[in-house]
């Protein structure tokens, strides 16, 4: 989760130097990163994806659009599953789901920006 926090900390300065425009790709950002996300080697960029980019303004509630989420669940210690995840208002966090299907907890919060011409999620380059 510190990782991701790390994440949405840099994406928030990069919308704050761009007129509210979140990055189009973690490329964008990285140079914003706190340095104990730089340092971070358990895990890396390559297990997230952006699933938002545009505006924060006009967004009716930041704290229920996810901007960066992890691309595979994990196996809990319970045999339940979990995925990381931050959204545009700042904040991350961990959900949990006990058969590994998020698609309908995500469906609610997965957003494109006002305008976007895209469809579907938008994912950061390889």
């Amino acid at each position: 989760m510190n990782y991701t926090r790390g994440w949405i900390m840099a994406f928030h300065m990069y919308a704050r130097d761009h007129q509210g425009q979140m990055p189009a790709s973690f490329d964008q950002a990285a140079a914003l990163l706190p340095e104990e996300t730089k340092a971070e080697t358990k895990v890396g960029i390559n297990q997230f994806e952006l699933v938002y980019q545009g505006s924060l303004e006009g967004l009716a509630n930041p704290s229920r659009v996810i901007v960066i989420r992890e691309t595979q669940a994990r196996q809990t210690g319970n045999g339940g599953w979990s995925r990381a995840y931050a959204f545009a208002d700042g904040h991350s966090e961990i959900h949990r789901s006990s058969d590994g299907n998020f698609e309908k907890w995500e469906s609610e919060l997965l957003q494109k920006p006002a305008g976007a011409i895209k469809s579907g999620y938008f994912k950061a380059a390889p």
